[in-house]
């Protein structure tokens, strides 16, 4: 009878907490600035367009444009 072999061990990914609050930072930041060019955006469309729902619109239109045109 053969000995069980052990389970393989994953490599260590231990990330030290003051180093994965930076990487959360470097995540966050971009997403929260973008979020806030958009409504920027938007309202500046909005003065322009006179509408919201035009603004909206083609702000969301632009954006998903541009997510196609990276992917």
């Amino acid at each position: 009878m053969l000995p069980a072999a052990a389970p393989a061990r994953s490599p260590e990914t231990h990330v030290s907490p003051p180093l994965r609050r930076v990487l959360y930072a470097l995540f966050t930041l971009p997403s929260v600035a973008g979020l806030i060019c958009e409504s920027v955006w938007s309202h500046y469309l909005e003065l322009v367009l006179g509408h919201a729902a035009h603004a909206k619109t083609l702000v969301l239109a632009i954006f998903t444009g541009g997510v196609a045109l990276r992917s």
